[in-house]
């Protein structure tokens, strides 16, 4: 069975560059506990039940061994350990550096027999609504005159929205349109706001 995927375009590195796509996977099936243990029945050796139980007592034991900082490495699957990172911005005289530090999410790095079993799928592209392209900060311009006549501000997440750009892109642009003058950054770290720039009413 062949993996559907859907092209996307990748921001570009410089303003010069042209637009990259690269792949992503969709319609993909999410296997549940009853779905694995019953494969991993026809292999022979332990019951489903037996098998569900061993999994739920997996995840509470990586649970725990991560919550204790360690990295877990299962052979011929690969290793897991904690990603991490803060919820605030910290500098150098932060006094409060370690009450930040958060859980991001938990890294995997696959051993090279596990990749090598997955091997070369085969893929079929399934075009949903095409390849959409992010417009540039040029054409964004016109619907930010009409927005900035009703608002007072924009947050990087309303702007996303209005949009519909994902995050890395809202990034980009966001940068580009101060450069232009366009916006202009007021606030630090999750309370930035932008606000109508001097030259957006002459653009």
């Amino acid at each position: 069975m062949a993996i559907n995927i859907e092209w996307q375009v990748k921001p570009p590195a410089k303003k010069e560059d042209n637009p990259q796509l690269f792949p992503r996977i969709i319609d993909s099936e999410i296997v549940g506990e009853k779905q694995l243990a019953e494969r991993m029945t026809s292999l022979g050796g332990l019951t489903t039940g037996s098998i569900k139980a061993a999994l739920n007592d997996l995840a509470e034991v990586m649970a725990d061994l991560l919550r204790e900082g360690k990295t877990i490495h299962i052979p011929e699957l690969g290793s897991f350990k904690l990603s991490i990172g803060t919820d605030a911005e910290i500098y150098p005289d932060s006094d409060r550096r370690m009450q930040s530090v958060v859980v991001r999410g938990v890294s995997f790095q696959p051993d090279q027999e596990f990749m090598d079993a997955i091997g070369r799928p085969a893929f079929h592209w399934k075009p949903t609504t095409g390849v959409a392209i992010a417009p540039s900060a040029s054409q964004l311009i016109p619907r930010l005159k009409v927005y900035f006549q009703t608002h007072d501000s924009m947050t990087r997440p309303t702007f996303e929205q209005l949009f519909r750009l994902k995050r890395t892109t809202a990034y980009i642009r966001l940068k580009q349109l101060e450069e232009m003058g366009v916006i202009q950054a007021v606030g630090n770290g999750k309370g930035t706001k932008y606000v109508s720039g001097k030259v957006s009413s002459s653009v």
